[in-house]
């Protein structure tokens, strides 16, 4: 008897101390996720959603080149990492940048506020030297006074407005409810490269793969990239054959009608663009390799399928980067669409592969914008050869003054590249 009630007794101890665990652990998940973001050797880089930039990740480190005025950054957020202002109110951003601007912001969404405006806009200092830099802000010295409730959503604006060709790179960021622990979480950073892993160097009009553990301590991008001219590109337009060279070799490379370049880089050396001979045969990029770059171009369609006359189905294109696939493509295009205007995640650079490859073969037709547009010469060289690509969007309802500008824009957009531009003069709606 007396052993039947101890082990009773110990019965009930271990199953309310069960319940005492499993009830704390079920209550800790139940306080969401920490709203902080580690991109830099951490797990936020593919949740990274990117306006009007370049986003890649090389040697394990953040990189974001921006093409147009308006580059914007933002992950969104899940419901669990939904957190209070008050709690909250220290914002910690550790950047490096290579820009002539000063200012960046924050725009945010709260339960009460519940759109991206000047009501949010919270400007901030930076500095474009080269060096990493640690921001610490307390949102509560903003001037708007709106910091307050729950915060639902952010974008990150690295510098407002943004200057072309700027480089910025994004180590970590977050919230926080102490200027202390917003400083640990700054201290904790990585950001020294991974040469175990490939990286992708970029230029104007190349892009460079380089396979890890090519590169280590000391390395320069001279040894790896060279300068495109205006005569490579004129030669690559008249129909001229060109490829790739390493101290005079081959190596695997595709160069499009417009002259832009893809090619990878397996060693340092002196780096060429030069003409087909044969004793200079061009190596075609590995598939897979091309078709992450998104230089192979295949559709069922012929190109007067995309060009004929025909009143065009729309859609908007704001996909979350997180989840914008092939599938969503396939939707659209069973939903009887047949133009997309490409913004935010789905203009992501790094969807623009998959973005023109799944188009030319559904048979949809795709605006961009990312910014290229400003410079017509040059404007879409990176995915012009894709039948899918039919024009830039340049800007949403401007008014009336801006015009005369906007129309030279596209003026001189059209008469650069023979695509058609786009502007989103007023909504129209059925």
């Amino acid at each position: 008897m007396k052993r039947s009630a101890f082990l009773l007794f110990w019965c009930l101890v271990w199953t309310f101390s069960a319940f005492g665990l499993f009830g704390s652990s079920a209550q800790a998940d139940g306080q969401g996720k920490e709203p902080v973001w580690i991109l830099n050797h951490g797990d936020a880089f593919p949740r990274v959603v990117v306006n009007q930039g370049d986003l890649m990740q090389q040697l394990g480190l953040t990189m974001l080149r921006t093409t147009g005025s308006d580059t914007t950054f933002s992950i969104p957020m899940e419901e669990e990492e939904h957190f209070s202002a008050e709690e909250r109110p220290f914002l910690a951003f550790r950047c490096r940048m290579k820009t002539k601007q000063k200012i960046g912001g924050l725009f945010f969404t709260t339960d009460t506020l519940q759109t991206l405006s000047d009501a949010s806009f919270t400007p901030f200092p930076v500095q474009g030297d080269g060096q990493w830099r640690d921001l610490v802000f307390d949102m509560r010295t903003a001037k708007h006074g709106n910091w307050k409730g729950t915060v639902t959503s952010f974008r990150l604006d690295p510098i407002n407005p943004s200057d072309l060709n700027a480089e910025i790179e994004i180590s970590r960021l977050g919230f926080f409810p102490s200027e202390e622990t917003a400083k640990a979480f700054l201290a904790d950073a990585c950001d020294r490269p991974d040469y175990t892993q490939e990286t992708i160097l970029c230029r104007q009009g190349i892009r460079c793969l380089i396979p890890g553990g090519t590169l280590s301590d000391g390395w320069k991008e001279s040894e790896f990239l060279f300068e495109r001219t205006p005569e490579h590109a004129e030669a690559a337009r008249s129909g001229t054959a060109l490829t790739v060279c390493c101290d005079g070799k081959p190596v695997p490379s595709c160069v499009n009608r417009r002259g832009f370049v893809w090619y990878i880089a397996e060693k340092a050396g002196r780096y060429s663009l030069e003409k087909v001979s044969p004793e200079r045969p061009a190596i075609p990029l590995p598939e897979a390799v091309a078709d992450r770059f998104g230089c192979r171009v295949s559709s069922p369609f012929p190109p007067e399928y995309f060009t004929r006359e025909r009143i065009r189905i729309g859609a908007w294109g704001s996909f979350n980067a997180r989840y914008f696939d092939e599938r969503q493509l396939r939707d659209l295009r069973d939903c009887g669409f047949d133009l997309l205007i490409a913004t935010n995640g789905s203009a992501a650079s790094r969807h623009r592969g998959m973005l023109f490859r799944e188009c030319d073969r559904l048979g949809i037709e795709v605006y961009i914008n990312d910014g290229g547009w400003r410079y017509p010469e040059t404007a879409g060289e990176e995915y012009f050869d894709h039948p899918s690509f039919c024009g830039h969007y340049i800007t949403d309802e401007p008014g009336t003054d801006s015009y005369p500008h906007f129309g030279k824009a596209c003026g001189d957009y059209a008469k650069a590249t023979g695509k058609v531009p786009y502007i989103n003069l007023l909504p129209m709606y059925a």
